[in-house]
């Protein structure tokens, strides 16, 4: 009776911690409204999802839909300020500022209230914006991040910026265009609802859009969702009639709108994934049992499904955003864990043994779920381009190629570190080890030829774009260093000087060059490159030091393997 009770409690606490979901409040209406936010238009939708996985860490937070979330951030702000929402990431940093109770990630969550009265985080936030970003430690580096979703959050609920104050208006949202374009070389900003009558927006259509406004709010707090609807439609009727701005920058219409919201609904990327997860784990069982080929036919239809999904979600990014996926490291990831998971499956109809599409599902699965499940790093938001990145059309083949190029040679690594792994334990008479081998071998040298092919190309875009072709850019050295390593290994085997376990080994450490261009140069570096770090934290994660200590004892291993075998030989 005792547990029975106890469970009830727990859920009448879970229940009230989550009441503001209940009442049947859709949005669909509006979740079209039109804003313009990081100097590009978009709906709503879009919006919410973004900061509320910024906030939260999640895309559906206590699965809640985001935009009730952002809502009732927004008309329930004195209620939402008490609410434990905010995504407390660190652990060093929960215990620095006292949170000692946080033993596991449901827990690592806390309110507006509460860190906004935390002594030890304002001090360390006042002490990071005295001193210049690279002296910053990697406590104060997480304090900023903190800091940060602590003020978007309050920038939704009205207790930044002193909106506080404007009543049913207050809180952040650039959703009204200004009455006038802005002058030549200024940005276009939109304005918050409670900007409206001070910015000269006509009186009348301001009146209209303000009473539409109380009254969706009026009806979210009442949980009316009919009501909701109406008023919500409403408001996008008063937004319409404020005037969009035209021209080659202006609004690209409701079409445009829908768009971005269907693709929204379909998370193309969070669903592959999965799909390519599953063709992997689908894909071990052809490897072990090599009479039942039809398995390889099952495991490719996930990754088939995959790849589209990934043609789809980048079709649909590029056209609402109107330019090459290149801006930002989520968008590289994308695009080199869909060449990985394509290549994988154009290898695979070649040698028709597996390895191709099981290394391939694996490499995209891998940077899919690193893409999609970061959100304190990543940035997941559609956005608009540095001009120093479309000064000239190279850029968008440069970066394609050096993507494909890094796909391909993680292929190769993957692939090397298996035939280690069977080394270790089978050695490498089998034949199996040896089509291995081939296979392993076989990514390289095109892998070489795209690397070589996108750095040249990179040093003519940076030659027109920063009046230098060569700059020793850590990022620039990073992928010279990666291509002379691998070259090592081309030239080492068509030489003869390196066989099968040679081959393996060199692509080892192939590996950890790519992995130091493509992740240690943003991240630990400093560069004319950093755009793509997201401004990370230069702290060593806990994650690398699992991946060195592991490639050092594999390393280790084989190579003792490799001296005990050569012995017993010469004996």
């Amino acid at each position: 009776m005792r547990i029975l009770s106890l469970c009830l409690l727990l859920l009448s606490v879970a229940c009230a911690q989550d009441a503001f979901v209940k009442g049947g409040i859709d949005g669909t209406a509006i979740r079209r409204l039109p804003v313009l936010e990081g100097e590009r238009y978009k709906p709503l939708d879009s919006l919410a999802q973004e900061w509320v996985e910024r906030i939260t860490g999640s895309r559906r937070f206590r699965d809640t839909e985001p935009l009730v979330l952002f809502l009732h951030w927004r008309f329930e702000a004195a209620a939402a300020r008490t609410e434990r929402v905010i995504h407390l990431t660190d652990a060093a940093l929960s215990h620095e500022m006292g949170f000692d109770d946080i033993r596991s990630r449901t827990e690592s969550f806390r309110s507006y209230d509460e860190l906004m009265a935390n002594k030890a985080l304002t001090a360390l936030v006042e002490a990071a914006q005295k001193i210049a970003d690279k002296d910053h430690t990697a406590l104060q580096t997480e304090a900023l991040r903190l800091d940060s979703r602590v003020s978007m959050f309050g920038s939704i609920a009205g207790v930044e910026s002193g909106w506080e104050q404007s009543g049913d208006l207050g809180g952040w949202l650039p959703c009204v265009p200004p009455k006038e374009a802005p002058k030549a070389g200024e940005k276009y900003r939109w304005l918050s609802p409670a900007q409206m009558l001070m910015a000269g927006v006509d009186a009348t259509k301001a009146d209209a859009f303000g009473k539409a406004w109380i009254a969706a709010k009026a009806a979210f707090i009442a949980r009316n969702a009919a009501d909701f609807e109406t008023a919500s439609a409403q408001l996008l009727a008063a937004s319409a009639a404020l005037g969009y701005p035209q021209g080659p920058m202006g609004f690209s219409g409701m079409d445009a709108i829908d768009r971005e919201i269907r693709l929204n609904k379909a998370r193309p990327f969070d669903q592959a994934v999965w799909w390519f997860f599953l063709s992997f784990m689908l894909s071990l069982f052809p490897l072990v049992f090599r009479r039942a080929r039809w398995l390889l036919l099952l495991a490719a239809a996930p990754a088939l499904y995959g790849a589209w999904l990934m043609g789809f979600g980048l079709h649909e990014r590029t056209w609402l955003s109107g330019r090459a996926l290149i801006g930002t490291f989520y968008e590289s990831m994308l695009f080199a864990a869909a060449a990985a998971g394509v290549l994988g499956l154009l290898l695979e109809l070649w040698a028709r043994r597996g390895w191709f599409l099981c290394t391939g599902s694996l490499v995209a699965f891998a940077g899919l779920f690193v893409a999609t499940h970061n959100s304190d790093f990543m940035q997941p938001a559609i956005s608009t381009l540095r001009p120093v990145l479309i000064n000239n059309d190279l850029i968008y083949i440069h970066v394609p190629t050096m993507m494909t190029s890094y796909a391909l040679l993680g292929l190769a690594f993957v692939l090397g570190q298996s035939w280690l792994v069977r080394y270790l334990f089978l050695g490498a008479d089998s034949d199996e080890q040896k089509n291995l081998a081939r296979m392993a071998w076989l990514p390289i040298p095109v892998g070489q030829v795209l690397l070589f092919a996108g750095i040249v190309l990179g040093g003519v875009w940076a030659d027109a774009s920063w009046g230098r072709f060569w700059g020793w850019d850590p990022k620039e050295v990073g992928a010279l260093v990666m291509w002379l390593v691998f070259m090592v290994v081309v030239h080492g085997r068509w030489a003869g000087w390196l066989k099968d376990f040679g081959t393996a080994v060199g692509s080892m450490v192939g590996g950890w060059s790519l992995l130091w261009c493509y992740y240690g140069t943003n991240f630990f570096q400093s560069g004319q490159h950093s755009y793509a770090s997201a401004n990370g934290s230069k702290s060593i994660p806990m994650w690398l030091w699992i991946f060195t200590v592991v490639q050092l004892g594999l390393l280790a291993a084989v190579v003792l393997r490799h001296r005990n075998s050569a012995a017993q030989r010469a004996a």
